[in-house]
């Protein structure tokens, strides 16, 4: 959007940062293979206060669906990745996350081409320890539940991308940047330390 809506050339882009939430929402109809069941969807959507900022209008939420989150990554060149909203996740006993969709006998790691597919699309999950213990007011990697980071780095495994910044909350003291990681040599984050 910087270069058609600003005029800017895409060469002078230095860096894509891009932003996601630690789960999933969309406004309006079409297909969301990870939409929560609506009792769950109810009370996700009060705890993390997803309603449209000027209409009001409920937000549909869902588990984080990787499927989308890694095309957009690479559709966009995105370089880093800003997670948001970690805290909301905070009372789940356990959590979920799409790492791609079943479509028949196939397995999707990227989004159907054809529109007509998405609706046999089903996610393929991966489930992940939750966390009781509140995370807002961390102000480093370190002082998060091992829960919580092994969620972010299970994210980041994934995307093609590394998460540079960490938002808890809604204030700036809740946002902070992310240490490097080592690589394995396998492509997959090593433990922060």
């Amino acid at each position: 959007g910087a270069a058609t809506g600003l005029g800017l050339a895409p060469r002078q882009l230095a860096k894509v940062i891009g932003i996601a939430k630690a789960y999933t929402t969309r406004v309006g109809n079409g297909p969301m293979p990870t939409e929560f069941a609506p009792a769950l969807a109810d009370r996700f959507r009060r705890q993390a206060g997803e309603f449209g900022a000027t209409t009001g209008r409920p937000r549909r939420c869902g588990w984080l669906d990787l499927v989308l989150l890694r095309h957009a990554v690479r559709v966009n060149g995105i370089q880093e990745v800003c997670l948001t909203k970690l805290d909301v996740l905070r009372g789940f006993r356990s959590l979920k996350i799409a790492t791609a969709y079943r479509r028949g006998r196939r397995t999707l790691r990227t989004p159907p081409l054809d529109a007509r597919e998405w609706n046999d699309c089903r996610p393929v999950y991966r489930s992940m320890k939750g966390w009781s213990e509140p995370v807002t007011g961390a102000r480093a990697w370190k002082e998060l539940p091992a829960a919580a980071r092994d969620y972010v780095e299970g994210i980041e495994e994934s995307i093609g991308a590394p998460i540079r910044i960490l938002s808890l909350g809604p204030g700036r003291e809740s946002t902070f940047p992310m240490p490097k990681v080592r690589s394995t040599g396998k492509g997959i984050a090593a433990r922060r330390r």
